[in-house]
């Protein structure tokens, strides 16, 4: 059994305070002891045991590991900014943009694990990213 514990206060989601909203895990790759892996959740009808997560349909990122560039497209809407997050939840770097395609060059960033933040028009999307 995994647990987590966790304040409503920054950088936990704050609407998730017992009042109604609940925290709900991004994805299930990312690591449950991040707040930035969490988002607030309002709505209690969809099946909680196997979860949907509909902005991993439409965003893909390659090649993963990565040595020097990362390609990231999205089907559906454009790319608004991209954040890279050390694992320890350090923001290292923001980049804004405006497109559905993307060369992002990870070349400067040492070998390790990092969360990549994608946000568009409509979602936010959390991914680990490896770094070789």
């Amino acid at each position: 059994m995994d647990f987590v514990i966790y304040n409503d206060v920054l950088p936990w989601p704050e609407d998730a305070d017992g009042e109604g909203a609940f925290l709900k895990l991004i994805s299930l790759d990312l690591d449950n002891a991040l707040a930035s892996s969490w988002i607030a959740q309002n709505d209690t009808s969809e099946n909680l045991s196997s979860p949907q997560f509909e902005s991993e349909s439409f965003i893909t990122f390659y090649p993963n590991p990565v040595t020097d560039i990362l390609r990231i497209n999205s089907t559906s809407n454009n790319i608004n900014n991209l954040k890279i997050i050390s694992l320890s939840g350090q923001l290292l770097t923001t980049y804004n943009f405006n497109g559905r395609e993307i060369e992002f060059d990870l070349s400067d960033f040492e070998a390790g694990i990092y969360l990549l933040q994608i946000e568009t028009d409509t979602d936010v999307l959390i991914r680990k990213i490896v770094k070789n």
